[in-house]
C-alpha cells in the first residue's frame, strides 16, 4: 500500500470488553439526583427505600421521590428469614409507612397509593392521608381488602378525613373498600378530574350529589356498588362529565328497595350501566355520547327499554344478553334507527336465541364491525342439555349493512353447534363487503369438522379472510 494512502486504523474493543467495562462502572449513580428520583418514583416505595444499601450517595435519594406506593403485601420480615405473624407483620408495615412519611417531612408528593389488607393498617389510613394532603397531592388511591360493607357493624368501616374533600390540588381520587363517605357541607375539589368509588358506603342518597357539586371539572366517574351501601337513588348531575360507569349487582336485598338511577350529563362521551337492581332509569339527552354499554338485568324495569332508544345516536354500542331477552319479551317493541352506529357488541342470551338479530341489523345501516363477545349460545352447566339451541330463520330481505358496510365479524366461544353453523354460513354468504371473520373455537369434539366446513363455505365477499383460532393456533 502506498505510504501516502495509509490511514491510522484504531482497533475497536471486542463486545465482551465493552460489557466488562460497563459492569465495573456504576452508570446509574452518575446520573443527576433529579433523574434518579424520577426513576425511583416508578417503583413501589419498599423497593425505592431498599436502594439505600447501594451506596452512601443513595441514602436519602428516596426521600425526594414524589410517588409513594405502600402495599402491605410487599412488606416482608426479610431480616429474620421468615414471615412474621399477621399482627407483627402488619405492625412492621405501619412502622415502615410512618418512617417514610417522617423523612418526607412535608415535601411535595404527587401520588399516594395505599393498599391495605389488615385492620391494623386500616386504623392508620385516616392519619396517613391527613399527613400527605397538604403536600400538594395530585393523585390518591386507597384500597382496603379487609373492610366490609356491613351496615350493622361499624367495626368494619373506615372514615376518611374531611380535609380530603377540600384538597385544591387533587386531580385523581380512587377509593376501594368499605370507606364511609361522610361528606362535609362544603366540598371544594376544583382540580379533580377522575373519581372512582368501589364498594364505599354512603351516609344517604344526597352524598354523591353533594360530592359532585364540589367537583366543577370532573370528567371521569366510575362507581361500583356491592351489597347495601346506603343509597337508593343515584342522581348524577355534572355538566363536565365525559365518562360515567355504574356497576351494581345485588342479590341479598333483591326487591326490598326501589333503586333508581338518574343521569344528567350533556357532555358525556362514554356511558356504562351494568345493573340488576334499578327499577327506573332517567337519562337526559346526551348529544355528545359516542359509546354506550347497556347491561340491564332487571325485568321489573320497563324504563330500560327506553334507555336503548336514548343512546341510539352512538357510534359504539354494547348490549347484554339480558337486555336482548327483555326486548324479545316486550310486546310491539321496535328498535330505533342507529344511524351512526359502526360497532355493535351483543351478549348471548339463553331464551330468545337470535330472532332479533335480523331486525337489529336492519336498524344499523352503517354498521362496520359486529362482535359476539360471549358467543352465540349460552351454556348452562347445571342443565342436562348444556347448550341452549336456537333456530336461525333467515330474513326475507338481507339487511342493508350486510350488503354495503359490514367489514368485520368477531365471534368468541364458538361451540360448533348446528344452529351456530347456520348463522355463520348465512353471514359469510350475504356479507358482500366483509373483509374478515374471526372465530374463536372452544375445545370440543366437533371443532375439526366445523373448521373444514367453514373453510369450504361460500363467501359473498371475494376478499373476505376467514380466521379460525383455537388455543392460539391460526387456521
Amino acid at each position: 500500500m502506498d505510504s501516502g494512502l495509509q490511514k491510522t486504523v484504531t482497533k475497536r474493543p471486542r463486545f465482551s470488553e465493552d460489557v466488562s467495562r460497563c459492569n465495573n462502572q456504576d452508570m446509574i449513580s452518575n446520573l443527576p439526583d433529579a433523574l434518579i428520583s424520577h426513576i425511583l418514583s416508578f417503583l413501589p416505595t419498599k423497593y425505592a427505600v431498599g436502594t439505600t444499601i447501594l451506596s452512601k450517595r443513595w441514602n436519602y435519594l428516596w426521600t425526594s421521590v414524589k410517588n409513594l406506593d405502600f402495599n402491605s403485601s410487599l412488606i416482608l420480615n426479610i431480616g429474620r428469614g421468615y414471615y412474621a405473624s399477621s399482627d407483627e407483620f402488619m405492625k412492621s408495615f405501619v412502622e415502615f409507612v410512618e418512617r417514610v412519611l417522617f423523612f418526607h417531612d412535608g415535601m411535595s408528593v404527587d401520588k399516594l397509593c395505599i393498599s391495605s389488607r389488615s385492620r391494623v393498617c386500616d386504623n392508620q389510613i385516616y392519619t396517613w392521608v391527613s399527613a400527605v394532603l397538604p403536600c400538594h397531592l395530585k393523585e390518591l388511591q386507597v384500597t382496603s381488602t379487609s373492610v366490609r360493607q356491613t351496615p350493622s357493624s361499624e367495626l368494619w368501616q373506615v372514615d376518611l378525613p374531611w380535609s380530603l374533600f377540600t384538597c385544591k390540588t387533587l386531580t385523581t381520587l380512587k377509593l376501594c373498600g368499605g370507606f364511609v363517605l361522610r361528606i362535609p357541607t362544603r366540598v371544594c375539589l376544583p382540580a379533580l378530574k377522575i373519581l372512582h368509588l368501589d364498594s364505599v358506603i354512603y351516609v344517604d342518597d344526597v352524598s354523591i350529589q353533594n360530592l359532585l357539586s364540589g367537583c366543577p371539572v370532573l370528567e371521569d366517574l366510575d362507581i361500583e356498588r356491592r351489597n347495601w351501601d346506603g343509597v337508593q337513588v343515584i342522581d348524577i348531575t355534572s355538566p363536565t362529565l365525559k365518562r360515567f360507569s355504574l356497576q351494581f349487582f345485588l342479590y341479598d336485598h333483591f326487591g326490598r328497595f326501589p333503586y333508581k338511577i338518574s343521569v344528567s350529563a350533556p357532555s358525556l362521551l362514554y356511558l356504562k350501566l351494568a345493573d340488576n337492581m334499578a327499577v327506573k332509569y332517567s337519562v337526559d339527552k346526551m348529544p355528545s355520547l359516542v359509546e354506550a354499554q347497556i347491561g340491564i338485568y332487571n325485568y321489573n324495569s320497563p324504563s330500560s327499554l327506553k334507555l336503548v332508544k336514548e343512546v341510539a345516536h352512538v357510534r359504539v354500542l354494547q348490549l347484554s344478553g339480558k337486555i336482548l331477552e327483555f326486548i324479545e319479551s316486550a310486546k310491539n317493541y321496535k328498535f330505533p334507527l342507529f344511524h351512526n352506529l359502526v360497532r355493535l357488541e351483543l351478549g348471548a342470551n339463553k331464551e330468545a336465541g337470535w330472532d332479533l338479530l335480523a331486525e337489529l341489523l336492519q336498524s344499523t345501516p352503517n354498521l362496520e364491525v359486529l362482535v359476539f363477545p360471549r358467543g352465540l349460545v349460552k351454556r348452562i352447566s347445571s342443565s342436562k342439555k348444556p347448550y341452549f339451541q336456537f333456530e336461525w330463520d333467515p330474513p326475507e330481505t338481507v339487511p342493508g349493512c350486510l350488503l354495503l358496510s359490514l367489514k368485520m365479524i368477531i365471534i368468541h366461544d364458538f361451540f360448533g353447534k348446528n344452529c351456530e353453523m347456520d348463522l355463520v354460513e348465512y353471514l359469510l354468504e350475504n356479507a358482500k363487503v366483509l373483509k374478515q371473520m374471526t372465530i374463536y373455537f372452544l375445545n370440543f369434539k366437533r371443532q375439526e369438522s366445523c373448521q373444514r366446513n367453514l373453510l369450504r363455505c361460500r363467501r359473498g365477499s371475494p376478499t373476505c379472510k376467514l380466521e379460525l383460532i383455537l388455543k392460539g393456533i391460526d387456521y
